[in-house]
């Protein structure tokens, strides 16, 4: 699994999950958000 940041400028970030389906097929998922500040 991959997971990274995706923070927009002047907005919260957010947790982008990569998650592998066992059909082969890649499903992104946001699982969390970054709490800044």
């Amino acid at each position: 699994m991959k997971a990274w940041i995706l923070a927009p400028k002047g907005r919260k970030g957010v947790i982008i999950g990569l998650f592998k389906c066992p059909n082969g097929k890649t499903v992104r998922k946001a699982i969390g958000k970054v709490e800044s500040g």
